[in-house]
């Protein structure tokens, strides 16, 4: 994403920002404590405990990194509202051969990987 600008609903930056203050606020400080949990339970040399977590807060920090830098370089922009053209943002109600409607938005790169993102997390739960 490094040096492309990308469009984001209000609604999108909003989730981004949310987890982003999650991880930074809760998440990070629960994989540290389960670091230093596992460091009394076993030291830090052979301890498969020990090494997840230090992998967990690898990963953790980098979903940080990766957030810090979507927000900077995304612009967040207002639906236009028009019956006439569909854009960014637009809700779109399409009827299939079976008279079953659904309802799409138009979005950009950046919510759509969000709301894969919140569809895998939903499927592992």
């Amino acid at each position: 994403m490094l040096g492309k600008q990308h469009f984001i609903t209000k609604e999108g930056m909003f989730k981004l920002e949310a987890e982003l203050e999650y991880l930074r606020s809760v998440r990070r400080h629960e994989v540290a404590e389960n670091i230093q949990l596992a460091k009394e339970r076993g030291g830090t040399a052979n301890n498969a405990e020990y090494d997840d977590a230090k992998n967990e807060l690898a990963l953790v920090e980098g979903r940080i990194f990766t957030l810090e830098n979507m927000i900077d370089r995304t612009l967040v922009t207002d639906a236009e509202t028009s019956f006439s053209k569909v854009g960014f943002g637009s809700k779109v109600l399409l009827h299939n051969q079976h008279g079953k409607v659904e309802q799409f938005t138009i979005v950009g790169s950046v919510s759509r990987l969000i709301l894969r993102k919140a569809r895998f997390r939903m499927s592992r739960q």
